[in-house]
């Protein structure tokens, strides 16, 4: 009797089987980064836009030249809005809010953030909120 050599059909098959979860897997985790990545970069914005509105409240802009500074801004934002409201006595809360994709593992909608026009069930509304002393 010979010798034989090589790899039985159920071992090949074992092992692309293994291949494609594998291959599965990955193409499952670089669109889970892919969104991640685009969720930070709204959230990267909104602080941007947070901070200059929050900057021209400190330098003595009003609310409504602070707001028209960003206006062209909160264009980069899905749903994107500004709401500037005193929180409390000489202290201004800045609110930035936008909507983005909803995704199976939202938790339920953050009931903090103005609401847009733009929330539905696919968009999940998301904000930014902080105060400066005015």
């Amino acid at each position: 009797m010979a010798l034989q050599r090589g790899d039985t059909l159920a071992q090949v098959l074992v092992a692309l089987i293994l291949l494609g979860i594998a291959a599965f897997a990955s193409v499952a985790l670089q669109a889970t980064v892919a969104r991640s990545h685009d969720a930070a970069r709204r959230l990267e914005r909104a602080v941007r836009i947070g901070q200059s509105a929050a900057e021209a409240l400190r330098v003595g802009l009003s609310v409504e030249q602070a707001a028209r500074l960003v206006r062209d801004s909160l264009a980069a934002l899905p749903g994107g809005g500004l709401a500037i409201t005193g929180a409390a006595p000489g202290v201004a809360q800045v609110s930035v809010y936008w909507t983005e994709p909803r995704s199976g593992d939202d938790a339920a909608d953050d009931e903090s953030c103005p609401r847009s026009a733009d929330v539905s069930p696919t968009r999940a509304p998301r904000c930014f909120v902080l105060q400066v002393a005015a």
